[in-house]
């Protein structure tokens, strides 16, 4: 069965949902329950990600308008996020993506949006490196004067002193990932982004992070929206497909 995105206000949130969420989240974070429910007030919804009738993942979403350099942001915030194994990131990334354009279709048309987030880990990083064309920073491409404004505003506004201007890193108190799922074996930084990742936050073991952004512009869209798209027209050639044999049959019986 397919894993299904659904959008919900964390008002809607229902004690079973958050208990549920909670048994998720303390597998792959240092948290107490305190925390973790005290985190849900920060955000305005929630992707769960939902199969055979019961979450398992979610992504907490903050939606703001900021304005730099005289300039108005649309920014959308992904953080909390749980994808464990056999739900892929790459793919729930871009449903979300799509499911919050289709809900901030005014916003997305008429600004210019973004999606952030604050990577504690390679793997968190490693979702845009695997699904779009552009994000920040990156291996490939200096981050342009104007982005590192934007990011360096984010940076400050939401993490304070604990953000490095310098380095794009944010430090923590504590590691808030699970040593298992925070180490970075010698094998894998074969792989010119991670080992970016390794590169420019090294103290990612401590639990530092790297504020990580994702234009969300017509290049990015387009890869984002193809596999939706793709699989609308093979559904739909399906569909015909299945008329057209039931009308021959039924012909046959004539």
């Amino acid at each position: 069965m397919k894993t299904i995105v659904k959008l919900i206000h964390r008002h809607r949130l229902s004690p079973i949902q958050m208990e549920q969420m909670w048994s998720i989240y303390k597998e792959y974070y240092n948290c107490s329950k305190v925390s973790f429910m005290e985190r849900i007030t920060l955000n305005n919804l929630y992707a769960l990600y939902v199969k055979d009738g019961l979450i398992r993942g979610f992504t907490g979403l903050r939606i703001n308008h900021i304005e730099v350099e005289g300039k108005k942001k649309f920014l959308i915030y992904f953080g909390q996020t749980i994808v464990p194994w056999g739900l892929k990131g790459r793919e729930l990334f871009p449903k979300t993506t799509a499911k919050l354009l289709l809900k901030y279709w005014k916003e997305a048309l008429f600004t210019e949006t973004w999606a952030w987030y604050d990577a504690l880990t390679f793997k968190a990083y490693m979702i845009p490196a695997k699904t779009v064309p552009s994000f920040y920073p990156n291996c490939r491409t200096a981050t342009p004067p104007l982005v590192k404004k934007l990011m360096d505003h984010i940076g400050k506004h939401y993490y304070g002193e604990n953000y490095c201007e310098r380095t794009g890193t944010i430090s923590k108190p504590m590691p808030f990932v699970k040593t298992t799922y925070r180490k970075i074996g010698d094998e894998l930084l074969i792989n010119k982004d991670v080992a970016f990742f390794a590169a420019s936050n090294p103290r990612y073991e401590e639990g530092h992070g790297l504020l990580t952004c994702v234009p969300l512009h017509i290049k990015n869209l387009i890869v984002i929206i193809r596999p939706f798209w793709k699989k609308g027209l093979a559904g739909r050639k399906a569909s015909t497909m299945r008329q057209s044999l039931t009308l021959q049959a039924a012909s046959r019986c004539k």
